[in-house]
Formats: C-alpha cells, structure tokens, sequence
C-alpha cells in the first residue's frame, strides 16, 4: 500500500504519514522509486501511533511494538 491509500484507511494526509515514519523510524519499506510501501503490519504500527497521540502522548513519548524483520540474501 502506498503512502496516499495508508494515509486515506489511517485517516491522516500523507504528510503526517511521512513524518511519523521519519521521526519514529518506523521500519517502512520502499519501492523501486523510492517511495514508501506499507504493509499491513506496519498500517497497525502507524494505528497504534495515531491512537497513542489521539489520547495526548507527545510525539517524543510514543512507543512503538517494531515486529522483527525477516532479511532473505539471494547468492
């Protein structure tokens, strides 16, 4: 899902997408262009920060559950 469909289901515009990815460094993907991609997992992470800053945590307060990333080398 790109930046603009994660924004729409988040209820957010895609500049606040942007900077929560940026300032909590959120493990988002990129595609070939370099934009990002956002897979269901990370549209829960982006919930659960919405619903954290919803309730009046302050950015530099919010927590994040990062699920570990799986890496695969092609030899």
């Amino acid at each position: 899902m790109n930046t603009a469909d994660a924004a729409n289901e988040l209820g957010v515009s895609t500049k606040t997408v942007q900077r929560w990815v940026k300032q909590l460094q959120l493990p988002a993907s990129r595609n070939e262009l370099g934009h990002y991609f956002f897979t269901e997992d990370d549209i829960a992470i982006l919930k659960e920060v919405k619903e954290q800053l919803k309730n009046g945590t302050p950015m530099q307060d919010v927590t994040v559950k990062r699920p570990k990333k799986t890496f695969f080398i092609k030899k």
